[in-house]
């Protein structure tokens, strides 16, 4: 299976709880949802003797009836709430009913599936029972809240072990402390602390306000829709302005040439026409602040020129937005693991041949290393033939980079951190701590301003999905190593360089591998005992491992502009080159099936060459056709991947990347049941996720990149 999925799943759920104990009932990191599902898998033959035992397994709300003693002193609000709970339940009166009727059932059914969600009804602990006959809803004295008991990590052997889940419903008066009491002493499980808990009211309960972060998150967010707001506005007033100076023709031609300014094509003001020329000189503020207009930014991305560029590669644009969509695919399956009560039906489904397309979701983002390596291959030479080598052009090569990438990337995060407490409740919704772990909120975050975080452990990472950044900033730092060489004319040099970067990389790799033998190198190899260290942080982030795509990238890069656009190979060696290049494509991907159907699977040998060839084989494949693309020989693919339809998409792709997750996250932990593995209903989860990261994406570039876009053009004047 493929590099990244294997890497992805190592991370143990122990290192996560390090240090005192935490409620972590949905683990957000690929690594800590594959421990899960090997936990499950290992012991699946003692899991319903593991589940009968668990005291989880006598919670249950008649409890509550039959113990009454502590309501003998009613010195609580808590207490005195209970009292009214148990009495009216006795009574069978309905509104009691129905809050007992919402706590989780123990032993439910699916637990051979790996269902360890005994979540009970959230909607209905939480909401009034709605009543057909008088169309009205029925009240009742007390508010309730809709608590989560989670068992301790290691109570319990298999799927426990991991966190089994019991929904509880209980008064809004109590406290976390107050329900552990109650558990403790009547309901006989002595084990438990406030840890184990995770509660609808705690904000309310423990009075929690907006953190510090919270609040200046929200004032600079506030700052920037209060800019854009002017700059939209004084992009209408210029419209007027415009309409009122010029006939409808030359309005038309010289509003086109204002909007060009606000895009991304660099483009400076045109003094060809009188009313442009007019607002610049009389109205420069006016016009400044009309680069930060939303309907200008709309224009841009939705914008399609006709007329394509012979120095552009509209190509890449349909490879970027086809990758994207691959890594969005296999995340909206992977992450939805750590939500699922049927984990045994997937595993079932990796025997699908057709699944490996998910598992092999790794190549995507080694794609996205090579065009990354292909464009600031392209890109520094053309700067270099116009302005020539210099201090300066190395310094913009730095500063533009770092400039382009941070802004929407750290806002993007810091939403993360501390807006995403606020988006949403649902069962195990983490209202307090957001989708990021202690690690990053409680200052780890610093180490993505210095594109340095895959140095550190996975599991303190911001925004897991960024250790991609991390590696292509770093590459980027060293990429001139072999692009001065080849800009100073010596090539050679430069051809030489980019070579010993894939040479260091299946060093790296195969050396890991070699000197940690028990290092799991499977994504779903949930049947073994290999208790090596972490894949994902010796292998996966490490960019001494990861940087062979991009070192192709660069190698294509050179090819390309050596050889010129206009060259023509051979008909014959063109047909043998792209069945090569698709054969070598296909194998990447599906060449580890067997391991899925076979037992007892691959030989450690062939996993570890698969490791370490994997990437490379990938890469001369992608590279290959951005070759025969860029010189116009690529026939039906080519136009295909230059369909106008890729280029508005492209434009989003970056935020699109940065939100995606957050979406994922969103829409899984705000449901009030578990996931259900079906392949039709993942599908039509992934089609939705897509459409929904896309719109978030337009948002991210408007009111997060575009504004330091504009600062960026008028500071380095670009």
């Amino acid at each position: 299976m493929a590099a990244v999925l294997l890497s992805i799943f190592l991370l143990t759920l122990s290192h996560l709880t390090i240090g005192e104990p935490k409620f972590d009932t949905i683990p957000l990191r690929f690594e800590s949802v594959i421990q899960r599902l090997r936990d499950f898998y290992q012991n699946y033959p003692d899991i319903v003797n593991d589940l009968v035992n668990t005291p989880f397994a006598n919670i249950r709300p008649e409890l509550l009836l039959t113990n009454r003693t502590f309501s003998q002193n009613q010195s609580t609000a808590c207490e005195r709430d209970l009292e009214i709970l148990i009495s009216a339940a006795s009574q069978r009166q309905l509104w009691a009913l129905k809050v007992l009727d919402a706590w989780g059932k123990p032993l439910p059914s699916g637990l051979l599936k790996g269902n360890i969600f005994w979540l009970g009804n959230y909607d209905e602990c939480l909401n009034p029972l709605y009543q057909i006959n008088n169309k009205s809803f029925l009240q009742q004295p007390i508010n309730t809240q809709y608590c989560a008991l989670q068992s301790g990590p290691g109570s319990v052997q298999g799927v426990t072990s991991s966190g089994l889940i019991l929904g509880l419903c209980l008064p809004a008066s109590c406290n976390r402390q107050s329900i552990v009491t109650l558990l403790q002493e009547i309901l006989n499980v002595p084990s438990l602390n406030k840890n184990n808990l995770h509660c609808s009211n705690d904000r309310a309960n423990e009075q929690h306000g907006p953190s510090s972060g919270t609040i200046v998150l929200s004032i600079v967010l506030s700052f920037l829709v209060l800019l854009v707001l002017i700059g939209t506005i004084a992009d209408l007033l210029l419209q007027v302005c415009v309409k009122s100076q010029e006939n409808e023709k030359s309005h038309s031609n010289g509003y086109h040439n204002l909007s060009k300014e606000s895009s991304n094509e660099n483009v400076p003001m045109n003094s060809a026409y009188p009313a442009s020329q007019y607002m610049a000189r009389q109205m420069p503020l006016i016009v400044f602040l009309a680069e930060f207009s939303a309907t200008r930014t709309l224009g841009h991305i939705f914008s399609i020129d006709k007329k394509e560029n012979e120095n552009s590669f509209a190509f890449l644009n349909g490879i970027r937005v086809l990758s994207l969509f691959w890594v969005i695919l296999g995340h909206s399956f992977f992450f939805g693991l750590s939500y699922m009560s049927n984990m045994l039906d997937l595993l079932s489904a990796s025997r699908n041949f057709a699944f490996q397309l998910i598992t092999s979701g790794v190549f995507s983002v080694d794609t996205f290393f090579l065009l990354s390596g292909f464009l600031t291959a392209v890109l520094f030479v053309r700067h270099a033939r116009k302005e020539k080598l210099s201090l300066t052009m190395m310094t913009l090569y730095y500063v533009h980079r770092y400039v382009r990438l941070t802004p929407a990337f750290i806002l993007v995060m810091f939403v993360s951190i501390y807006l995403t407490p606020y988006f949403g409740q649902g069962p195990l919704y983490p209202v307090q701590q957001g989708f990021e772990p202690d690690g990053c909120r409680n200052g780890g975050w610093w180490t993505s301003f210095l594109y340095i975080g895959n140095f550190f452990k996975s599991e303190n990472m911001c925004l897991g999905v960024t250790w991609y950044l991390f590696n292509d900033m770093q590459f980027h730092w060293i990429a001139p190593l072999a692009l001065i060489p080849f800009v100073m004319k010596q090539r050679a040099i430069g051809y030489i360089i980019t070579i010993l970067f894939v040479l260091v990389s299946i060093g790296s790799i195969l050396s890991l591998l070699l000197y940690y033998p028990s290092m799991i190198t499977h994504a779903l190899d949930v049947s073994n005992n290999a208790t090596g260290p972490n894949f994902f942080d010796k292998i996966y982030q490490a960019p001494w491992c990861r940087i062979s795509p991009y070192a192709f990238g660069l190698l294509t890069g050179f090819v390309v502009i050596s050889t010129g656009r206009s060259y023509r190979l051979n008909t014959v060696v063109r047909v043998i080159g792209n069945i090569l290049a698709t054969v070598l494509g296909l194998v990447c991907i599906f060449s580890t099936y067997g391991d899925y159907v076979l037992v007892p699977g691959l030989s450690r040998a062939s996993l570890v060459a698969y490791q370490v060839l994997s990437r490379v084989g990938w890469s001369m494949s992608i590279s290959w056709l951005i070759f025969i693309c860029s010189i116009n020989q690529g026939g039906i693919v080519n136009r295909i991947l230059s369909f106008s339809i890729w280029t508005p998409l492209a434009r989003l792709n970056y935020a699109a990347y940065l939100i995606h997750s957050t979406v994922i996250f969103v829409t899984y932990l705000n449901q009030s049941v578990p996931l259900y593995f079906q392949t039709m209903t993942s599908v039509n989860s992934f089609v939705s996720i897509l459409c929904f990261s896309y719109l978030a994406a337009i948002a991210v570039v408007i009111f997060f990149e575009t504004p330091f876009f504009v600062l960026e053009k008028k500071l380095l004047k670009r």
